[in-house]
C-alpha cells in the first residue's frame, strides 16, 4: 500500500514537471523459488505505476529496477555466503 498512499497524498503536493520514482525489482519478470510474494508485488508495482503515469500526467511517474547491488545489507542476508550469492546471481542474470 505504500506506494499507492505516496501517489495519492504525494501526488497532489507536487509540481506539474514534478515526479514520482519507485524501485521494483527483476522479480516481476524473472521470479525465483520460493520467491512468489516478492515477485507479485513487483508486479503488482510495475502495474500501478503504468497506469499512476497515465492518471497522474503531466507528472512523471517511473519504476526502476537496478538490479542485484552489492551493499551492506547482502552480509546481513548471505552472511559468509555474500560474494558467493552475488557471483551466481550475475551469471543467472
Amino acid at each position: 500500500y505504500g506506494p499507492l498512499l505516496l501517489a495519492k497524498h504525494g501526488a497532489p503536493k507536487l509540481s506539474a514537471t514534478g515526479s514520482l520514482t519507485f524501485v521494483s525489482g527483476i522479480a516481476a519478470y524473472r521470479p525465483a523459488a520460493r520467491g512468489s510474494v516478492v515477485a507479485a508485488v513487483n508486479a503488482a508495482l510495475e502495474g500501478l505505476v503504468r497506469a499512476l503515469a497515465i492518471e497522474l500526467a503531466p507528472i512523471r511517474v517511473n519504476a526502476v529496477s537496478p538490479g542485484w547491488v552489492d551493499t551492506p545489507i547482502w552480509q546481513f542476508v548471505a552472511g559468509d555466503a555474500k560474494n558467493e550469492t552475488l557471483a551466481a546471481m550475475a551469471k543467472r542474470l
